[in-house]
């Protein structure tokens, strides 16, 4: 059995709540060693990492329910009901910016190269979501309109914001192993 998949958005997808808070926990404590501390000298952090590895969980938490209200939303499209697309992609924007939020405190409180790469590729894959999220709510509002012509050019600019956040994620999964 799958415990993780590639969803719509290009991004990963947990078959359960479980599987994600469990990698969830599991990258907190990863980071937790590395994130939010000053250095002290060569080999020495010092300070309190707690704080960043919440935001780190608030962020992921925040990058979840984006993700469910764009599936919602994408699902309200199918039944030509655009206005309810637009508005549920109106919250996942809010909840990809809170996420965005988050990543840029702990990008802020790290000092570790790795961690600070790893932050920063959510940060930019959250930018693209963000851009995407905006390109979805183009294309609904042009198929009110009926410019079927110009919602297809913005759904066009959504998928490509969506890979490209996607692969952002990926590059950050390959990357927590090394951490």
């Amino acid at each position: 059995m799958k415990l993780i998949n590639i969803s719509r958005r290009g991004g990963v997808k947990f078959k359960t709540v479980k599987h994600f808070l469990v990698i969830l926990l599991f990258l907190s404590i990863v980071l937790s060693g590395c994130l939010g501390s000053e250095k002290k000298n060569d080999n020495q952090y010092i300070g309190d990492s707690s704080d960043v590895a919440k935001e780190m969980v608030l962020a992921f938490e925040n990058l979840k329910r984006a993700s469910k209200l764009e599936e919602e939303s994408y699902q309200e499209e199918r039944k030509d009901n655009y206005e309810k697309a637009i508005k549920l992609t109106k919250e996942a924007t809010k909840w990809n910016e809170e996420a965005l939020n988050h990543f840029l405190y702990a990008s802020n409180k790290t000092v570790d190269p790795l961690a600070n790469e790893f932050i920063d590729y959510y940060l930019e894959a959250t930018k693209n979501y963000i851009k995407a999220d905006e390109a979805m709510i183009n294309k609904f509002e042009f198929k009110i309109k009926g410019d079927f012509e110009s919602a297809k050019k913005a759904s066009e600019e959504a998928r490509e914001f969506y890979r490209n956040g996607g692969k952002l994620q990926i590059k950050a999964k390959e990357l927590s192993v090394k951490i």
